[in-house]
């Protein structure tokens, strides 16, 4: 026999319903604009996600997403906190780009790529509004998009 929830009870367990299911496409749509960005990097032979769109216009398609706050992640620290970052590039002019790390070898790994030797790029104190998305997936290879707008980018030594 099926219990029939009072119309108060059900009406919540309907909005919980839906509040779910919103946050569900919500990741859905980080995920799939996640793929995109990082498919753009093949895209036509490119090497480069700025030759299809960009910088501001991949910020401002994760900012719709997002909202000011940045990425809501789990284990995210409080809105006081900072973090750290790496980036390791090739070319100077790609310092404010939107992919970052949390480990500095990874960062300089990046940056040994080439023929020619990269730069290692370092944000001291990154706010949890900057973070438009964190992929934790992998302990080595988890990754940060960031809008480093108005973040103070160091150089440091490989």
């Amino acid at each position: 026999m099926t219990a029939i929830l009072p119309s108060a009870t059900a009406g919540q367990y309907i909005k919980d319903v839906f509040d779910k299911l919103d946050r569900d496409v919500k990741v859905f749509r980080l995920d799939m604009l996640t793929v995109e960005y990082h498919d753009s990097f093949f895209t036509r032979g490119q090497t480069r996600p700025l030759f299809v769109a960009s910088r501001d216009e991949w910020v401002a398609r994760f900012r719709d997403l997002v909202g000011p706050e940045g990425h809501a992640f789990r284990g995210r620290p409080g809105p006081g906190n900072v973090i750290r970052l790496w980036r390791g590039t090739q070319h100077a002019e790609h310092k404010d780009g939107l992919s970052w790390t949390a480990r500095k070898s990874v960062a300089s790994d990046y940056a040994s790529q080439g023929d020619a030797p990269g730069q290692l790029w370092r944000i001291d104190s990154v706010p949890m509004h900057a973070i438009l998305r964190y992929d934790g997936i992998g302990r080595v290879l988890s990754e940060f998009l960031v809008d480093t707008t108005g973040l103070t980018i160091v150089q440091e030594d490989l």
